[in-house]
C-alpha cells in the first residue's frame, strides 16, 4: 500500500488527527516516529441537485465558465453605466473564460464593482490571503489574473466546476446554520445571465 509520512512533530502542532482530509494514523512505536496517512484523496464537494444552465455546463449548476462571449465595446458600457473601475480592463476580462463569473462576483462582494477596497487595492473579488486578511494587489491586471487563477484552480483542483458548488465556500457565513450566503450564489447567477444576453 502506498503511503505518505511526514514528521511526527508536524503533526502534533497542528493539534489534529486528520491532515487535509485524510485519517492519520500515529505509530510512536516506530524507529522513525512517521505518521503514515493512506494516499487517498477526499471526494470532491457535491452540490445539490439542481437545475443545469447553458450548454457548457459541467457537473450540476451553473459552470464558471461563460456560456458565450460578447463584444468589449458592450462590456465597457455595461461597466461604464455603474462607474466601475474595470471599464477600461474589458480586453483583460474577455480574456478570461470565466469573465462573466469575474464579473457577478466581484458585483456581490464590492459594491457593484465600483469602488476598490482601501482605494487603492484592485482585489474586487474578496479572495483572503492565507492565514486572514484581504489580499491586495497593485494593478487590475494583477486582479483580473489572481481571480481568473483562482477560479481555474476551483473548477480543475478543487472539483468545484459550477457556481452552487461555491455554496459555503467561497462565501461562509457564521451566522447561517449551513454557512451559505444567501443573497451571494442569486446574484451572481443573475449577473452573469445579464452579461452574458448583452
Amino acid at each position: 500500500m502506498l503511503s505518505l509520512f511526514f514528521d511526527i512533530k508536524t503533526a502534533a502542532q497542528s493539534n489534529s488527527r486528520t491532515q487535509l482530509g485524510y485519517p492519520v494514523t500515529t505509530s510512536l512505536s516506530s524507529p522513525e516516529n512517521v505518521i503514515y496517512k493512506p494516499f487517498e484523496p477526499p471526494a470532491p464537494y457535491s452540490a445539490p441537485t439542481l437545475v443545469v444552465r447553458g450548454s457548457r455546463s459541467t457537473g450540476v449548476g451553473t459552470s464558471l465558465r461563460a456560456n458565450r462571449t460578447v463584444g468589449d465595446e458592450a462590456l465597457r458600457g455595461w461597466l461604464d453605466e455603474r462607474d466601475s473601475p474595470l471599464a477600461p480592463f474589458t480586453t483583460e476580462l474577455l480574456a478570461s473564460e470565466y469573465w462573466s463569473t469575474i464579473l457577478g462576483i466581484c458585483t456581490i462582494e464590492q459594491y457593484s464593482c465600483t469602488r476598490l477596497p482601501h482605494g487603492t487595492n484592485w482585489n474586487l473579488w474578496g479572495i483572503m490571503k492565507p492565514g486572514g486578511g484581504l489580499q491586495f494587489y497593485a494593478t487590475a491586471e494583477e486582479g483580473i489574473a489572481a481571480i481568473h487563477s483562482f477560479l481555474q484552480r476551483a473548477e480543475t483542483l478543487r472539483g468545484r466546476p459550477t457556481i452552487e458548488s461555491f455554496r459555503g465556500w467561497y462565501c461562509y457565513s457564521a451566522s447561517d446554520p449551513e454557512h451559505i450566503c444567501r443573497n451571494w450564489e442569486p446574484v451572481v447567477l443573475r449577473v452573469k445571465a445579464e452579461l452574458e444576453s448583452l
